[in-house]
């Protein structure tokens, strides 16, 4: 729906440094721990395997996607980057978990 132009799902249009430094952290932390499409997040050390999807994440919360075309944008990336094709329930646990994060502005991860 939209507001005077802007989409009503999108609460924060822009994110300032610190929003943006705790939004980052919590897609990256989502990415990680349920999307995972090659599976390393029993290692520790691979923590950022996901980082550079999570700017392309972010930006699209703050267009007010929803779940399918976040869900679309983990599939391209498998697709795409890694040449892989994972079962779509872990790109939808994902995205529905990505979609709160800007709507609640707390831990989306539970």
């Amino acid at each position: 729906m939209e507001v005077n132009g802007e989409n009503e799902a999108a609460p924060w249009r822009r994110l300032d440094r610190q929003q943006y430094g705790r939004v980052l952290l919590q897609v990256d932390r989502i990415l990680w721990e349920d999307w995972d499409p090659i599976g390393v997040n029993d290692e520790p050390a691979a923590f950022d395997e996901y980082t550079t999807y999570a700017p392309g994440v972010i930006r699209l919360l703050t267009q007010g996607a929803d779940v399918r075309r976040i869900s679309e944008y983990l599939a391209d990336i498998e697709r795409e980057r890694m040449g892989l094709v994972c079962p779509p329930e872990r790109r939808l646990t994902a995205a529905r978990k990505l979609e709160r994060v800007l709507l609640e502005g707390a831990d989306a991860r539970t």
